[in-house]
């Protein structure tokens, strides 16, 4: 018995020191090796796991107990997988979990080693820390508000990408370099030919609202120049959207070619 409580405390110590030497940085959960998410079950142990996995673990141990198990658990109890220690208290119920009694439920049982840490940003405990006991950052009630407190704030960046979407989506349909637009200008009433030129339009100089007259049409109705001109207008447009919205994807489509064609006639 006596060799069997060595080997036991000698493999505890190098799954410790294994542990310890793990890069600090990075907190992992010790069931499944996955990064541990932002609120983790702590044990007594001080052993971290992510909710999800430690819940089936818990399940297991209360409802498919081991029968050749000898340090069995209490309906009170728990006990941690990675060093067998048992504790008091079962794991605290989450929104998102399915209360199962003696696993994470009744509330008079749960484990609360942890104290709220959320600020009160008004009344008289304005400034001041909740300090409930929890499990987490956060007791169930400021659970709740932090999570609402995110939802608006995703929903308040969901509505200012979607101005800035329109406005863009504005600015490109006045643009004068929309695809597949020409001109087709008419020297003479008598011309037999239709002469093409450049589709783009000055807005400003002696020229103001004229189009331009050069007849080399590089791509998309624009001669070489002012393609280069619009594909730079396009691309500052596509920078300015993506550092607003980092994750946005943006691609370039073609507009109708008979639907949105300009057609400017000059006799």
């Amino acid at each position: 018995m006596n060799d069997t409580n060595s080997f036991n405390e000698e493999l505890m110590k190098m799954l410790q020191e294994s542990y310890d030497s793990n890069d600090g940085n990075i907190e992992t959960c010790l069931i499944s090796g996955e990064t541990l998410e932002d609120n983790p079950i702590t044990l007594e142990c001080n052993h971290k796991f992510n909710y999800n996995h430690i819940y089936k673990e818990v399940y297991k141990q209360k409802t498919q107990p081991w029968h050749s198990e000898v340090n069995k658990v209490k309906r009170h109890q728990l006990k941690c997988p990675y060093c067998r220690n048992i504790q008091q208290g079962i794991l605290p119920y989450r929104e998102d979990s399915i209360k199962v009694k003696y696993v994470n439920w009744p509330p008079s049982l749960m484990m609360l080693p942890d104290q709220c840490v959320y600020e009160f940003s008004s009344g008289k405990r304005k400034g001041q820390a909740c300090g409930k006991k929890c499990s987490g950052k956060y007791c169930s009630s400021h659970q709740r508000i932090m999570k609402k407190r995110k939802e608006k704030e995703q929903e308040k960046e969901r509505k200012k990408a979607l101005k800035i979407k329109k406005k863009l989506e504005k600015q490109i349909s006045d643009s004068n370099f929309q695809n597949s637009m020409i001109n087709i200008v008419l020297n003479t009433p008598n011309t037999k030919s239709q002469v093409i030129t450049c589709s783009y339009k000055f807005k400003k100089g002696k020229s103001k609202g004229e189009n331009c007259q050069c007849k080399k049409i590089h791509k998309d109705g624009l001669c070489k120049f002012h393609y280069r001109k619009h594909i730079q207008a396009i691309e500052k447009k596509k920078q300015q959207l993506e550092k607003v919205i980092p994750n946005i994807k943006t691609k370039s489509v073609k507009v109708g070619y008979i639907k949105n064609q300009n057609i400017v006639i000059t006799i």
